[in-house]
């Protein structure tokens, strides 16, 4: 390393100096998540080499890069589903503005997921009535790519089983579907679209979903007997 002037009598307050120079102008996610807690370093006093506080601000650099890329990257859009428009809301959370519509053409959509990459979004087509009560019966999932607002992709129940909790699971991958009307939960292969699996409940009106961290164990909220 060639420093274009020399340091000061005390390296280790022009370090820290540089250190707070460069924080004062980083990303305001890399100064909330970042501390620099190395005692008595203005004093001069810390048991440190210039040599070693040189490695430990190139160490504190790479971590602010890293966690700029990282805020950078999962800044994102918020799913909403307008079930009174029937449209899938694409939100920008920054302003809090809606920022686009997609027509979901069905009736109707209740829940939304998002792929892990968040380029897709998976909207039951639930049916025009609540829990328990007459009406349709939906037997649609709608697949929406959120770049470019366009439906890109249907999975078909083959009958009416009023789908609508959607959730990914945390460690394969796998979008699990509570289908209410068959008592169960129903597996599809959110790369291909194609159902996969069936796993019952044997309760009636499998509501909502959860998944465990694990992906060991799914929670069905059932409605129509008030149990888990």
């Amino acid at each position: 390393m060639k420093f274009h002037r020399p340091l000061s009598p005390n390296p280790f307050c022009e370090i820290v100096s540089l250190v707070e120079q460069a924080l004062h102008t980083a990303h305001p996610s890399v100064r909330r998540d970042f501390r620099f807690e190395i005692p008595d370093l203005k004093s001069g006093k810390a048991g440190c080499s210039t040599r070693a506080l040189l490695v430990i601000l190139l160490a504190i650099f790479g971590m602010m890069i890293e966690s700029g890329t990282r805020a950078a990257e999962s800044s994102g859009l918020l799913l909403v589903d307008n079930k009174g428009d029937k449209t899938l809301g694409i939100v920008d959370p920054e302003s809090g503005r809606q920022i686009a519509v997609v027509e979901e053409d069905g009736e109707t959509g209740h829940e939304v997921a998002a792929s892990p990459d968040g380029k897709l979004a998976f909207v039951p087509i639930y049916g025009n009535s609540g829990v328990g009560h007459p009406g349709t019966d939906g037997h649609l999932l709608r697949v929406i790519d959120v770049a470019t607002r366009k439906i890109v992709g249907t999975v078909d129940f083959g009958k009416g089983v009023r789908p609508h909790c959607a959730v990914m699971g945390p460690k394969n991958g796998l979008l699990y579907v509570t289908t209410e009307l068959n008592n169960s939960v129903t597996i599809i292969d959110p790369a291909t679209f194609k159902i996969v699996g069936s796993v019952p409940t044997d309760q009636a009106e499998s509501h909502m979903l959860v998944i465990s961290s694990d992906g060991r164990r799914g929670y069905t909220a059932n409605v129509g007997p008030g149990t888990v």
